[in-house]
């Protein structure tokens, strides 16, 4: 009856078979199953697609929820036990891998989708109705902790670049996650929110104060160390624009003002400007990285440069700014010959305004993997942290008692493996944090007292 979706006869079997004890169980496991045959082959259908892009993943698992929420409603009455069925259909479809799918990496680049900004994105109604959604999913996740990995990626490049669709929504986002998952989940978060909040009271400060002869518009994010999950490689020895130079220093004072002992580290890697061409058709705008500006400054005072020169006067390596240089060759600003740069007088462009890709707003494969080996860092150190913490508490487990209740304390974040639990158990042994003892044959852990 149910894969034949006849689901009156359904209605009818179950309220007869709810008389007797347990008689509800076939019909409810039968339900079960055939909901998690329908996700697992909706999955398998677009899994090639999902990676590139999880709208369609999406949508599909959305319409298929309210089609089995609205049977539940309309032939079951919404009966408690039905609605688990179906629940625990969507926790199995949820936690599939199927054909390289990450349920928890896709879930977060939807939620990211949902809350950029973007012309598609559709009205305010629709997207509070589908990150309602997002929160529905992600409530049937197991590795609740990858998603917040990749969901954090995300939030601190909407933040850092301005892309969010909005900031009720960013904080609707993180309550809904701190109502499932607790403070501990969401700190940084709201950390990273907080962050931008001062950092454009301090930015409009330091504004106040710039001299009238300053001809750049400077803007500033300070970002507190360890909140925000950045990656790409910090370029030390980057040479910064003498255009930006004078700025920055007089930034650096500033700060040091006002917080005396702390230190700045400069993420040149991660910030943009815009600049405006002069002696061109149309007085042309365009958005770019840093980087990207100190090449093309080079062309102030000259026409003509190679790589290697280019590479000497910015101190970046010669990949980037062969990289660099082909974003400027692409909207013909600038022409290459082999290895020789030059700048395109007659350059001309029917967009006044232009936006060049950054290197650091798109989500790579290298930052994926990185993302990934910082899940299972992370995972490890949690495990460590919750087997002391029990073993501080219960003072004296068997092993295999430890292993019970460490799965059970991390359950909220993720399932680890025991293979995992126990590696970690020898970690913490060899670290002096417990003891192993004998008692009466069985292997026991307590904690150390020194």
């Amino acid at each position: 009856m149910v894969s034949l979706e006849k689901y009156e006869d359904c209605s009818l079997a179950f309220q007869l078979l709810s008389r007797i004890p347990d008689g509800t169980i076939p019909v409810l496991n039968s339900l079960e199953a055939y909901v998690t045959k329908q996700g697992t082959m909706m999955i398998e259908k677009i899994a090639s697609i999902v990676t590139k892009d999880p709208k369609e993943y999406f949508e599909s698992l959305r319409n298929l929820y309210t089609k089995y929420m609205s049977i539940t409603g309309e032939y079951f009455a919404n009966d408690p036990v039905v609605v688990g069925a179906v629940q625990k259909a969507f926790k199995t479809i949820m936690n599939l891998e199927l054909k390289g799918v990450n349920p928890s990496e896709s879930l977060a680049r939807i939620a990211d989708m949902l809350l950029k900004k973007s012309v598609r994105a559709g009205t305010e109604d629709d997207i509070d109705s589908k990150l309602d959604f997002v929160n529905v999913l992600f409530k049937f996740l197991d590795d609740k902790d990858v998603f917040q990995k990749f969901y954090s990626r995300a939030f601190a490049k909407r933040l850092i670049y301005a892309t969010s669709q909005s900031d009720d929504a960013e904080l609707t986002m993180i309550n809904k996650l701190k109502a499932v998952c607790g403070v501990e989940y969401t700190n940084k978060l709201q950390r990273m929110y907080t962050d931008t909040s001062i950092s454009a009271e301090m930015s409009a400060r330091f504004s106040d104060l710039k001299t009238n002869g300053n001809s750049v518009d400077f803007a500033i994010m300070v970002l507190t160390a360890g909140s925000w999950p950045l990656s790409g490689v910090v370029t030390s020895e980057f040479e910064l624009p003498i255009e930006l130079g004078s700025s920055v220093d007089r930034f650096a004072l500033f700060y040091t003002a006002l917080h005396n002992g702390r230190k700045l580290t400069w993420l040149h890697h991660l910030a943009k400007a815009d600049i405006r061409l002069n002696g061109y058709d149309k007085r042309y705008e365009i958005n770019m990285s840093v980087f990207q500006l100190a090449v093309l400054l080079q062309f102030n005072n000259t026409t003509t440069l190679t790589i290697t020169e280019l590479s000497t006067y910015t101190k970046l390596a010669v990949l980037e700014v062969r990289r660099i240089v082909k974003s400027f060759v692409d909207i013909a600003l600038l022409l290459s010959d082999n290895d020789v740069v030059s700048l395109n007088l007659k350059f001309t462009s029917k967009r006044v305004k232009i936006k060049l890709g950054a290197v650091s707003m798109i989500d790579s494969d290298k930052e994926n993997d990185e993302t990934r080996k910082a899940v299972d860092e992370d995972r490890k150190l949690y495990l460590q942290a919750t087997i002391v913490r029990i073993m501080k508490s219960r003072k004296l487990l068997s092993h295999n008692e430890l292993v019970t209740q460490t799965i059970e304390q991390s359950r909220t974040r993720f399932v680890p493996a025991v293979a995992m639990i126990k590696r970690c158990i020898e970690v913490v042994l060899e670290k002096n944090f417990l003891t192993r003892c004998g008692e009466g044959g069985v292997e026991r852990e307590s904690i150390r007292r020194d």
